[in-house]
């Protein structure tokens, strides 16, 4: 009905906000966002302008989050080359999510692709505000610690055979450059 009631008043924003309700409702987030995107230049009444903002703003929670339950499933599975194509083609729908960028650059980070995390703890930033500053933090913190990540675990090897010496050598030699890393100092 509400498919009809749009097809004969194509520019009539009560029968598509029904369906983008409709489709919430049924769980459809993603749909819903789709006929969102649609309705963004369409609809004047400040109203309606205000309910469009609000359903857009649960579907984009509730498709962020069924995104990231598929991507720790992948993750788990170490189908890291499908968890990065699964944030890629969501970052196509909503390419400011900073939660889909800082899983992308996550993911990177894993595959060994400093560069690329690089890249997309950038992109990250070019959309942030200031609730997600410790967020990008955190991930710099942590590529920055990736690059020694080997010598660290050699460093915990070592003192766990009784080589403390030659452990702490190993930490002395990259201290400067992850002088207040938790990822070193802990």
């Amino acid at each position: 009905v509400l498919q009809e009631a749009r097809r004969v008043a194509p520019d009539a924003a009560q029968p598509a906000a029904l369906q983008v309700r409709g489709l919430m409702e049924c769980g459809l987030h993603a749909a819903a966002l789709r006929v969102l995107a649609y309705l963004r230049d369409r609809v004047s009444d400040a109203d309606v302008r205000l309910s469009l903002l609000r359903y857009e703003a649960v579907c984009v929670r509730e498709t962020t989050r069924a995104v990231e339950a598929r991507v720790i499933a992948l993750v788990q599975e170490q189908k890291l080359d499908d968890a990065v194509q699964l944030i890629v083609e969501n970052l196509a729908g909503q390419p400011s999510n900073v939660v889909f960028l800082h899983h992308l650059a996550k993911l990177h980070q894993l595959r060994g692709d400093t560069p690329a995390a690089r890249a997309a703890v950038n992109e990250a930033r070019r959309h942030i505000g200031r609730e997600n500053l410790d967020l990008i933090a955190e991930l710099e913190r942590l590529l920055d610690f990736g690059a020694h990540e080997r010598a660290v675990e050699g460093a915990r090897q070592s003192l766990r055979h009784g080589a403390a010496a030659e452990a702490l050598r190993a930490l002395d030699a990259m201290s400067a450059d992850l002088a207040g890393n938790e990822h070193y100092d802990g």
